[in-house]
């Protein structure tokens, strides 16, 4: 081939262009789908079904009976208009009747109004009046135009309620008496408030004369007793009776003073009160549960044998005195007459040989004749005279000795069984009838006579409170008794 054929071809292979191949087929359509990454198409908004004369009828209807349940009244007009437009709002969210129904109530509870009449019925326990309904629910509207809260404008409808002469008649009885006042009791105590408020008292002087008044009443003053003589509020029955029995002597003519003085006594008599007090007297303390309950089972037991209170209480004071605490408080201390008794050397040694008696009893000194004659120095004591001094002097010696002593000018027989219910011994002044003279008391006996050990005659051993009654008030010598314990 030519050179000239061949540069022809080449010019022609680039004159003349390629036939373009066919096109593509269509891709083919998929549909739309919705997956974690791809959000489903909007749907058109649905328009709002208009509000037809049916429903409208039916909110209506709702509003009277929400107005009814709350406010126990038919809306306004207008409080109907605005309920109506409420809750056509919420029927258009979609809301059921019951929870439209539910909605309407609680917007009434926070209306002035419905505050106004639930405040009287928490605090007072009643429906208010026309006129105090009206007058709390306007100071509540009031304060909703200053722009406070409902929480704002119900603490001040309590504030303003709780200033009131009825609401501290209630809560003076709550208070005092833990219990709500009966219909003639609140009438009563609210007058008496309301006359006091008129005469410009203040909420505080006014509660103070309730307190006060209340106070006086047999049911508070039974309640009190109870508190300050066994530590504990009465049951039922024991404030009934109680109370009972101080409203027969207010309608005999009894102060209050003379009230209590006697609800005190009727209580000091009960078992439950011996107990406290035995323990408190011998053992410086209060009983704890258990002990006070055996010890009252023990003191009803005796009560049931037609034991006396005395003598209750005598088997209460055995009972402790021989408990191991007992024994620790009060070491080396006896009541054993056969192991202490002393007969007096002579006719004017009766305070010598009574305190060596006293001091053995606790183990300062030995129980013989040589602390007799000791003692004789001590005292000073001699021939024609005896004993120069009473029992001031005798406690005065007694504490030289190292022992506790206290002298007592007391005659009264309830003074001296004190002292040995205490634990403690005393060396007693009376007269037989020729003279002072001294003897040694040891302590009480199952029975709660006294233990005498008298130096003059030994054949003295139990005396009773006439017994020693007798002898301390019996001539003109010095009164008094030395009550002696160990150190």
């Amino acid at each position: 081939m030519s050179t000239f054929a061949t540069v022809r071809r080449a010019l022609q292979a680039v004159v003349q262009p390629r036939p373009a191949p066919p096109p593509p087929p269509p891709a083919r359509r998929r549909a739309p789908t919705t997956d974690a990454f791809t959000p489903a198409p909007a749907q058109p908004a649905r328009p709002t079904p208009p509000v037809i004369p049916l429903t409208r009828a039916e909110d209506r209807a709702t509003a009277t009976a929400s107005y009814q349940a709350r406010l126990e009244r038919a809306p306004s007009a207008d409080e109907t208009a605005k309920a109506v437009t409420f809750l056509e709002t919420l029927r258009a969210q979609g809301k059921s009747l019951e929870e439209r129904r539910a909605a309407m109530e609680f917007v009434i509870a926070m209306t002035p109004e419905w505050q106004a009449k639930d405040t009287y019925r928490t605090s007072l326990g009643r429906e208010p009046s026309a006129d105090e309904l009206a007058k709390l629910t306007q100071f509540g509207s009031q304060l909703a135009v200053e722009g406070k809260s409902v929480g704002d404008v119900r603490a001040a409808m309590n504030f303003v309620t709780a200033m009131s002469p009825e609401w501290q008649a209630k809560e003076t009885y709550r208070a005092s008496l833990g219990r709500e006042p009966n219909v003639d009791e609140l009438t009563k105590l609210t007058q008496f408030g309301t006359q006091l408020q008129a005469e410009g008292k203040s909420v505080a002087e006014m509660r103070g004369a309730m307190d006060f008044v209340t106070a006086m009443s047999p049911e508070w003053q039974a309640k009190d007793t109870y508190r300050a003589s066994l530590g504990r509020e009465p049951n039922a029955d024991e404030l009934t009776k109680l109370t009972q029995f101080g409203t027969q002597l207010q309608a005999e003519g009894k102060s209050v003073e003379e009230l209590r003085a006697a609800m005190n006594f009727v209580t000091a008599l009960t078992p439950e009160w011996q107990a406290k007090d035995a323990y408190r007297t011998h053992l410086g303390r209060e009983p704890n549960g258990d002990e006070l309950t055996r010890m009252i089972a023990f003191g009803a037991e005796l009560q049931g044998q037609g034991k006396s209170v005395g003598d209750l209480r005598a088997a209460f004071d055995f009972v402790i005195g021989l408990s191991p605490e007992f024994q620790a408080r009060h070491p080396n201390l006896t009541t054993d007459r056969d192991a202490l008794y002393l007969q007096q050397p002579n006719g004017w040694s009766c305070g010598p040989t009574s305190l060596a008696m006293a001091l053995a009893a606790t183990g300062a000194r030995p129980a013989n004749q040589d602390t007799v004659w000791e003692l004789v120095g001590a005292l000073g004591a001699r021939a024609g005279v005896g004993t120069p001094g009473g029992v001031s002097l005798i406690a005065e010696v007694a504490r030289r000795f190292g022992v506790n002593a206290e002298a007592n000018g007391s005659r009264e027989p309830g003074d001296v069984r004190a002292a040995l219910e205490r634990g403690h011994g005393a060396v007693v002044n009376g007269d037989l009838g020729g003279g002072g003279h001294f003897i040694y008391l040891s302590g009480l006996d199952e029975a709660g006579n006294y233990i005498v050990c008298d130096p003059w005659r030994p054949q003295i051993t139990r005396w009773t409170d006439a017994d020693l009654w007798a002898f301390t008030h019996h001539g003109n010598n010095p009164p008094g008794f030395a009550e002696i314990w160990p150190a």
